[in-house]
């Protein structure tokens, strides 16, 4: 798991998304969705990023 900061003024403009070294995450971020758990008072934070390029591996069986 990997730390993130998220600085946000309220704005869909003027929200940031930085790395856990502390660089700005410049991908196209389409979403940002953040919440704690009232029970467990843990924090959650979700980032959906648009058009994101991804390498896929897998196996396919033959039958």
């Amino acid at each position: 798991m990997k730390n993130i900061k998220i600085v946000s003024d309220g704005t869909a403009e003027g929200t940031q998304v930085f790395n856990s070294d502390g660089q700005k995450i410049d991908a196209l971020i389409s979403r940002v969705e953040w919440c704690i758990d009232a029970v467990g008072r843990v924090g959650e934070a979700k980032i959906t990023f648009a058009q994101p390029v991804v390498e896929l591996k897998g196996e396919i069986s033959d039958g």
